[in-house]
């Protein structure tokens, strides 16, 4: 089971259910069925919330955290430099 980068920009992660099989490809399909069905049935377990910008810029800066520099991270500028 391969999961997607949770805390990244994207709407679109999800994970990938990948199985193999010696003989019998239907027993690799069955099991990667039951995974994927498990896995969407708990996909409430997997969804993360993330700090919001207002939120962590105070403590950034009381950590002497230059506003530009914390939220730009991802190369976006933030509110103030637009």
């Amino acid at each position: 089971i391969f999961g997607g980068f949770i805390f990244s920009d994207s709407t679109k992660n999800g994970l990938a259910i990948i199985v193999t099989a010696r003989d019998d490809i239907t027993i690799a399909r069955k099991l990667a069925k039951e995974l994927a069905d498990q896995t969407w049935t708990e996909r409430s377990r997997y969804r993360k919330t993330l700090t919001s910008l207002a939120d962590v810029s105070p403590t950034a800066a009381s950590c002497g955290v230059k506003r530009s520099s914390a939220t730009s991270l991802a190369g976006k500028p933030s509110a103030s430099e637009l």
